[in-house]
């Protein structure tokens, strides 16, 4: 899907994913991500990216499931477990001191821990959305001829306290998503287009 401004290109490349757990732990029953690219026209002003359900369904609970550099919620009903994630604030943090698909000068910002309820000012900052429905990425805005990009992967799969299959699922890094959404043959839902994505 692509949209395009007089200040940015956006693409977003979605579909399903092969997810991978640990072994023993309990099977996936299903793994989609997706992947924002956005290219500056012009100055873009600090912006945000999300992924989340409208509401969580009064029949499951949901709490934010964070730690080891990923930003996730993780909601169940008592029998299936479905995870949002992605990379947490200090991931981002260091993807940027390495210039790896977004600004260098990123890393210069201070770093705050997420909060919806709070304006970000232009830093970097991921968190769970109200009711852990979904999770958040604030970026301090591009200027022109940047890009940026940013992922987000969903799983769901039996739950198990113990093994939690859907957490290790969503835990993968941009580049690998980008890499697997972009290899699936045409015609898949979600599949590519011709030239995703900027240049390593």
């Amino acid at each position: 899907m692509r949209s395009a401004s007089e200040i940015a290109d956006v693409c977003l490349v979605y579909g399903p994913v092969g997810g991978t757990v640990p072994e023993g732990y309990p099977p996936l029953a299903g793994a989609w991500g997706a992947v924002w690219h956005v290219r500056a026209r012009g100055p873009v002003p600090s912006f945000r990216l999300s992924a989340a359900l409208d509401q969580v369904p009064a029949s499951c609970t949901a709490a934010p499931d964070e730690g080891q550099h990923l930003c996730a919620v993780s909601i169940d009903d008592g029998t299936t477990e479905l995870t949002i994630g992605g990379e947490d604030a200090e991931a981002l943090w260091r993807r940027s001191r390495a210039a790896d698909l977004i600004p260098r000068w990123w890393a210069r910002l201070p770093q705050l821990p997420g909060d919806a309820e709070r304006d970000s000012d232009g830093l970097v900052t991921a968190g769970a959305l109200d009711h852990a429905r979904g999770v958040f990425w604030d970026l301090p805005g591009l200027e022109p001829g940047e890009e940026c990009v940013v992922h987000v992967a969903v799983a769901w799969s039996a739950r198990d306290v113990e093994r939690p299959s859907t957490w290790y699922a969503v835990d993968v890094s941009t580049r690998r998503l980008l890499e697997e959404l972009v290899s699936r043959p045409r015609g898949v839902p979600g599949s590519r287009p011709s030239r995703p994505g900027p240049s390593a």
